[in-house]
């Protein structure tokens, strides 16, 4: 495996990345020439990795595997499947050395003898085997195990242990360096014991016969399972209760860990109730806990976890097994706010979007117009019990992801799509996904491919770009707002001094008359650029929420043409509302809607308002 970094190198919504290597490969017989474009895997933004298998790895040495000195240029290249330009990371020189067997070496292990059970044990190794097309590393750990409180010697109390292989983890995939190795509770019990014995490392290879380091001294403590901080104060259904300690033991292997919860719960206003129950949380580590709160737990059972709010306040202790052997932690408390279903949504910004933006000559203001659209759908799901966030959601199991795309891989032009399976009447799901590609719609018809696609909001212009078809509401104020940064249009993209000076539109229909001021026709495109993304955004949300018209089968927006309204179907929504530059005010949900929203997403301390909407019938 040969990582490179860098960077940025964009995902796969952009189009394929590869990496090229060219140079030459000398052996004892002479040298060969080498190029090589190999299909990369992006793990971040400034990491990929290519993995050289036997058949790459023989090219590259001439037509036979052998060792030699791999002499090479290095660079990257990502081709946009919109365009199909490719674009060329600079060249960096590598000098790799080819073996064809690797030999493990173990240099120490960490001083401290004091290691929790299902803690990790650090050592020193190099020459370890980085994936599956390589092989495997694994430690080989064989001893005797001595619980504590015997009073005799391991020879005749002890229990011995192995040889054992267990996997590595935290190994340095630039030089092969790590580790750390997992002392497992199914290999060496729930119980406090002293362990002695030997550690060495040992690869498996997939071309080649195992090999084995020499053997080092391992003594150390192993301590049982103990408790230390909750460290969630509150949260609701679908998300994680956070128990930090450590030797908590994961569900294999025949080993289990579970939570005693003994105290009470007190309903917002209401009278205390004695709690005595267990939890299985998901164990992410040995040293973290997490239980989500779900209607099938015993919390669930006890309470309407979409309607409850109050506050878990019980004593907490964790009881590990492997088994029929058993160790109880210490308790600790745990003070827990329950608060009203909350759905959370993770706004998925592909690298294809920050291509497309370049297509409005907007590149520069990426950060302006998402910040607009969060605006926006904050505002019209006011008084909904929904949280936005751009950056991975961790606190929750249940979540919904909505990718933004550059283009619409169905082909269709859509300005967006959610994509998930059925109508979710009440919002029964939390975690739908609007992105990618659903199998199950394509079956039933549907486009396969969700999410929102900023290419096609040139859909709105009567002059769009190669490609794009003009919709029935395109609209010559779209032109006059966009034309003057679209290169397609001959005209400037906003640069970077423009784009830290603008000033952020305060009244957005003034953008229908605005002038020849260049900064000013700046923050009318973030502006409205910015409002068509948040209420696309906003309307997809809401199909995915069960609107519209939610207790209607097969109905999905509002019937008829009504100005202003959210969730009309698209050609019942002008550019100028769409874009918050209609002097007739702003787009919302219509007043059943917004009520229907409240019903099943209760907003615990703002209630909005349904006055001042539109109607949801056809008027």
């Amino acid at each position: 495996r040969l990582w490179i970094e860098g960077g940025p190198f964009p995902d796969e919504s952009f189009g394929p990345t590869e990496v090229v290597l060219e140079g030459t490969f000398h052996h004892d017989d002479g040298f060969v020439h080498v190029f090589e474009s190999l299909p990369a895997v992006r793990t971040r933004a400034d990491r990929v990795y290519v993995d050289l298998s036997e058949a790459v790895f023989t090219r590259i040495c001439g037509g036979a595997r052998r060792e030699g000195q791999l002499l090479v240029n290095v660079w990257v290249r990502s081709t946009s499947l919109y365009s199909g330009k490719a674009y060329t990371s600079s060249a960096l020189p590598a000098d790799l050395t080819t073996g064809l067997s690797i030999g493990p070496v173990l240099t120490s292990v960490q001083l401290d003898p004091f290691v929790y059970l299902e803690g990790g044990l650090t050592f020193s190794g190099q020459n370890l085997l980085l994936s599956a097309d390589e092989g495997e590393s694994v430690a080989v750990i064989e001893g005797c195990l001595l619980p504590e409180g015997s009073t005799g010697s391991c020879e005749t109390d002890g229990v011995p242990i192995g040889p054992v292989e267990l996997p590595l983890t935290d190994l340095d995939p630039r030089t092969r360096d790590g580790g750390t190795v997992v002392m497992p509770s199914h290999v060496f019990g729930v119980h406090p014991a002293s362990f002695s014995g030997t550690i060495r490392l040992r690869n498996h290879p997939v071309s080649d016969s195992a090999g084995d380091s020499p053997a080092l001294d391992l003594n150390v403590e192993l301590l049982e399972v103990e408790l230390t901080q909750v460290s969630t104060s509150s949260m609701s259904l679908g998300g994680f209760v956070d128990i930090h300690g450590h030797a908590f033991v994961p569900a294999a292997e025949g080993c289990s860990t579970d939570l005693t919860l003994q105290g009470t719960w007190t309903p917002e206003g209401g009278v205390a109730q004695v709690i005595d129950m267990s939890w299985i949380p998901e164990i992410e580590s040995g040293e973290l806990a997490r239980h989500v709160l779900d209607e099938q737990s015993d919390l669930g059972e006890l309470l309407d976890l979409r309607t409850a709010r109050g506050l878990l306040d019980v004593d907490l202790s964790a009881r590990v097994c492997c088994g029929a052997e058993c160790e109880e932690s210490n308790t600790i408390p745990l003070h827990l706010e329950v608060l009203p279903v909350l759905q959370k949504v993770f706004l998925a910004y592909q690298d294809s979007y920050a291509s497309a933006l370049a297509q409005w000559g907007l590149t520069g203001l990426d950060a302006a117009i998402r910040d607009r659209a969060l605006e926006v759908i904050r505002g019209l799901y006011a008084g909904i019990h929904l949280e936005l966030d751009e950056d991975e959601i961790t606190d929750y199991k249940l979540y919904s992801r909505v990718e933004i795309h550059g283009f619409d891989p169905n082909g269709f032009g859509l300005l967006g799509y959610d994509n998930s399976t059925g109508k979710d009447v009440g919002n029964q799901r939390l975690h739908d996904v609007l992105g990618g590609r659903n199998a199950v719609t394509q079956e039933d018809g549907y486009p396969g491919y969700g999410g929102v696609f900023l290419h096609s909001f040139f859909g709105l212009s009567q002059n769009p770009p190669t490609g794009v078809t003009t919709m029935e509401i395109a609209d010559p104020l779209f032109d006059r707002i966009f034309d003057p940064f679209r290169p397609d249009r001959r005209g400037t993209p906003v640069n970077a001094q423009e784009a830290a000076s603008f000033t952020p539109v305060s009244y957005g229909p003034g953008c229908a008359t605005v002038g020849s001021n260049r900064l000013e026709r700046v923050a009318c495109a973030v502006y409205a650029l910015g409002t068509l993304l948040g209420t696309t955004l906003a309307h997809e949300i809401g199909h995915s929420l069960g609107l519209a018209q939610p207790y209607v089968e097969g109905s999905y927006h509002n019937p008829g043409d009504v100005p202003l309204r959210l969730m009309d179907a698209g050609n019942a929504r002008p550019f100028s509302e769409r874009a918050g530059i209609s002097a007739e005010g702003f787009e919302s949900f219509c007043t059943e809607d917004f009520l229907y929203l409240r019903a099943v997403l209760p907003h615990p301390t703002t209630e909005g308002t349904p006055s001042g909407r539109p109607g949801c019938g056809q008027e």
